[in-house]
């Protein structure tokens, strides 16, 4: 028994120390070999295509490897002019040693910094480089302002009609122009499905028509769709069956038999006059486009200044033409002449107040 209690404190004594407590992870030597750390995604102005000379450039960064929340010490700016007028931007996260046990996630939360230009007035672009010096982001610098307009339309039921294409509604400064770009014409395939009522409400006698109807969803032309042809009475007052009573047999079809329908392409775009060299940065629509109602779109414009000498003659001037349906402007010079002839002989409808 004394053996083992000796053989017990032999074993306590030797594995005790003075400076028992968590084994550090990692030592200074180790911050020391890592050097700097690195960053995987950013943007600049959070993907604004300009940015004001007069203000703070915001640089936003992302999946940042820093080694620990302990051992970052700093983050600079490396930054490097070509020219006097295009600016790359690359941030360097300077690691200290230090032996504090802390929060060491692989990425750390995205950052915000902000980066004076007062030292760079004649910059004309910035881009964004990441560790490896691959290229995030870039931003056109200007002189200027920004302006937020909103343009409110009662978009009228005409505007759906193709007889009526192409159609505008406007008012003094902007319209929508709905203008068709295709049509197209498909044979569908299909058979009767015999139909029987399992409970009939009412009785109108002798008297019964035959009624197809056609599915409302569009055919698929490889395909045969099945169309039932329900038996109603002339006077449906007298009669009728609930939608969940009609029992449909598929044993019983009829001949194959062909409609023709037409598709028709069509879309939609903003129109809207500007001053000579004003640029549209975003277009946002406010509400749901549909008919009898209004539609609602905000416009985010660039107002250069009068220190600002560079002008793109390429654009076609003064107007604002903005694809509705995609989403995006139109930027080729031939089909955004197109719009504007049909846009000039378009059927036109004031705004209604």
């Amino acid at each position: 028994m004394f053996k083992i209690l000796l053989l017990l404190s032999l074993l306590f004594f030797g594995c005790s120390h003075e400076n028992d407590g968590p084994i550090p992870l990692y030592t200074e030597d180790d911050v020391l070999a890592l050097g700097e750390g690195f960053f995987y995604s950013g943007s600049l102005d959070f993907n604004y295509p300009i940015h004001l000379l007069d203000d703070s450039l915001v640089v936003y960064l992302d999946s940042i490897w820093t080694f620990s929340n302990c051992s970052l010490s700093e983050i600079q700016f490396d930054a490097s002019l070509v020219k006097d007028t295009l600016l790359f931007l690359t941030p360097r996260f300077i690691i200290e040693p230090s032996s504090k046990d802390c929060a060491a996630p692989l990425f750390r939360p995205e950052t915000t910094l902000y980066f004076s230009l007062d030292s760079y007035e004649h910059v004309r672009e910035i881009r964004l480089l990441n560790t490896k010096e691959k290229e995030l982001d870039s931003i056109m610098v200007r002189h200027g302002s920004f302006l937020k307009e909103i343009q409110t339309f009662y978009i009228d039921s005409a505007i759906a009609n193709p007889a009526l294409w192409p159609y505008r509604i406007s008012n003094d400064s902007a319209g929508i122009l709905r203008v068709l770009d295709s049509m197209k014409v498909q044979s569908f395939y299909w058979k009767s499905i015999a139909t029987e009522c399992a409970k009939i409400h009412d009785d109108c006698g002798d008297s019964l028509l035959l009624d197809t109807l056609f599915p409302a969803s569009r055919w698929n032309p490889k395909d045969t769709a099945l169309v039932p042809v329900i038996r109603v009475c002339e006077d449906t007052s007298k009669t009728f069956c609930a939608d969940k009573d009609w029992v449909y047999d598929s044993l019983k079809t009829g001949k194959l038999r062909i409609e023709r329908d037409t598709s028709k392409y069509t879309s939609l775009y903003y129109i809207a006059s500007i001053d000579s060299c004003t640029e549209l940065i975003s277009l946002t629509a406010l509400s749901s486009f549909s008919l009898k109602t209004n539609f609602g779109l905000q416009t985010d414009l660039f107002i250069p200044s009068s220190q600002e000498t560079y002008c793109d003659e390429e654009v076609i001037p003064s107007k604002i033409i903005y694809n509705l349906s995609l989403m995006e402007s139109v930027q080729d010079i031939v089909k955004a002449r197109e719009i504007l002839d049909q846009w000039d002989t378009a059927i036109s409808v004031n705004q209604e107040k």
